[in-house]
Formats: structure tokens, C-alpha cells, sequence
């Protein structure tokens, strides 16, 4: 004879009523965790400009920022979010540029507008010995009044 046994499926349903409390502590547990590096590590105030021309934006530009460290007050140089004495700025391009790279790139310079001209000229002397000839300076734009 056969067998007669019919199979009872029970599904159970998973309770959803934890669910929001799982997820807020993994929501909270990833505003804790996560560490936002800043940008800048130094404090500019951009001078004003009369002439303006627009710098698209590029990964091959290279952007330099020249003003005072945000930690102790220093006239320092930030590259590649490292912050640089002027002596030190050489060698840092020599290891981040292949060798005939130099001449088509272009140097964005931020510059503090109470930065010494003395910092600003040694930069200038660098980049010249680097081969990176073009160099533009970036401003804030001036206020229009009407």
C-alpha cells in the first residue's frame, strides 16, 4: 500500500520587528568609525584678481598650496596632502614626475595672500628647475558692485 503521509510545510516567518534597531546601530557604528581626512592643512586667504581667466579641471593638473599650517602657524607648502618645507618640495616632484612628463603639466599655485614673496620666489625656482614652465596662480574672484 502506499504511503498515505502528506508532508506539512510550516513556514515560519522571520521577525522584522528588530530590524530598524539593526540598522541604526550599523548606521551609527559607521559614523563612528569613519574618518574624514581634511583637505587642506593650512589656512590661505586668496588675494583678488582684475583679469580672471577659467581653469578646467584636470587630473594632470598639479596643485600646490602655499600659507600658514592650520597646527602651529608656519609658512609650509602642502602637496598631495602633505605639508612641505620649500627645501623639501624638489624631491617630492622628482619622485611624483617620470623623468620628460614636465613640460605638459600644469602647476596650479594657491597661494596665502600674506605668504613672503621670499617663500613664493623659492617655489618659483623650484618649478623652474623642474622644467614645469607653466604655472597659473589661482585668485579669488573680486566682488562686482554695481
Amino acid at each position: 500500500m502506499k504511503n498515505l503521509r502528506t508532508k506539512i510545510s510550516v513556514q515560519q516567518a522571520i521577525p522584522t520587528s528588530s530590524l530598524p534597531d539593526i540598522i541604526f546601530i550599523l548606521l551609527f557604528f559607521f559614523m563612528v568609525v569613519t574618518v574624514m581626512k581634511p583637505d587642506l592643512l593650512i589656512e590661505r586667504t586668496l588675494p583678488e584678481a582684475k583679469q580672471l581667466k577659467k581653469l578646467q579641471p584636470d587630473s594632470k593638473n598639479l596643485h600646490v598650496y602655499l600659507g600658514r599650517a592650520i597646527l602651529n602657524g608656519q609658512q609650509v607648502i602642502q602637496l598631495d596632502g602633505k605639508l612641505l618645507r620649500v627645501e623639501d618640495l624638489e624631491g617630492v616632484l622628482n619622485q611624483r614626475l617620470a623623468p620628460g612628463t614636465s613640460q605638459n603639466k600644469l602647476v596650479v599655485l594657491e597661494i596665502d595672500k600674506d605668504m613672503s614673496m621670499k617663500s613664493v620666489l623659492q617655489v618659483q625656482q623650484v618649478l623652474r628647475r623642474r622644467g614645469l614652465r607653466k604655472v597659473m596662480y589661482l585668485t579669488k574672484t573680486p566682488i562686482q558692485t554695481l
